[in-house]
């Protein structure tokens, strides 16, 4: 489990595409919008799940199971 208190997403507005390629969502100008696309990739390649649960200007909690 991976776990901030950073701004969060709105998992309600983006969330079926918060795994997806070069998404992002805050206007951080070095996102790259690759990170979490690459994780699940290398997650499920190995027979695990991740999950998202996320709260806008709370922070996010992401888990991996296996």
């Amino acid at each position: 489990m991976v776990k901030d208190n950073g701004r969060g997403v709105d998992l309600e507005k983006y969330g079926d595409k918060v795994f997806n390629m070069y998404q992002t969502f805050h206007l951080n100008k070095d996102a790259v919008g690759i990170g979490l696309f690459m994780t699940k990739n290398q997650v499920e390649t190995l027979q695990g799940t991740i999950s998202i649960e996320s709260t806008v200007d709370k922070g996010t909690v992401i888990k991996i199971k296996f």
